[in-house]
């Protein structure tokens, strides 16, 4: 018998299994991306008194850019976690589009903030949307996909996951850096209402 390559055998609905949880997963690395672009420029006007923006490399935008990013981790944990047993209960699939929409509002409410606190409090409530995307869609992909798809389909997912970051730096780099301004609106703040996009 003739060994099947990952693709044969493959139904419409395996498939469209593959796409949607690979596209989600690429687009939640591509929001944790703008957040890395944007995450301090945000923080030196959140945290500015004057209204002069502080320094990029002030030590209180580096100490609370490190409670963001450590907020978004422990909200990582939180959510693969909690969206792991519900994943069980609800099915994988509503779970998957309930971390891709927890992630996406969250992402969308960083652009709003308006104090630095805030802002720790979407990113905590943006990782809880990653950690379940991440864990839903993973384990979607191993449950739908026959054995044979089943190692280069859950490779390729990860693989195709650089393509998000590779976007948002393109995005953050060459259509709206991450400091500045566009029709009055702070650059970073647009980055974050990108990533509310999926």
């Amino acid at each position: 018998v003739a060994k099947l390559r990952w693709y044969q055998g493959l139904t419409g609905y395996q498939w469209w299994v593959l796409v949607v949880a690979t596209l989600g997963w690429l687009m939640d690395t591509m929001s944790q991306r703008l957040f890395i672009l944007a995450r301090s420029p945000a923080l030196s006007r959140l945290l500015s008194t004057s209204g002069i923006p502080l320094e990029q490399g002030d030590p209180l935008v580096k100490a609370w850019g490190n409670y963001a990013t450590a907020s978004m981790m422990v909200g990582w944990a939180v959510g693969g976690f909690y969206f792991g047993i519900v994943g069980d209960k609800w099915g994988r699939a509503k779970t998957l589009s309930a971390s891709i929409l927890v992630y996406s509002i969250f992402t969308g409410c960083s652009g709003l903030s308006m104090h630095a606190w805030d802002f720790c409090l979407w990113r905590f409530l943006m990782g809880c949307g990653i950690g379940g995307a991440f864990a839903t869609a993973a384990t979607l992909i191993a449950e739908t996909l026959p054995s044979h798809s089943r190692a280069f389909a859950l490779g390729l997912f990860q693989a195709l996951s650089a393509v998000g970051n590779i976007f948002a730096s393109f995005v953050g780099w060459m259509l709206i850096p991450p400091s500045g301004q566009m029709w009055g609106i702070s650059n970073w703040r647009l980055l974050f209402f990108i990533g509310a996009l999926p």
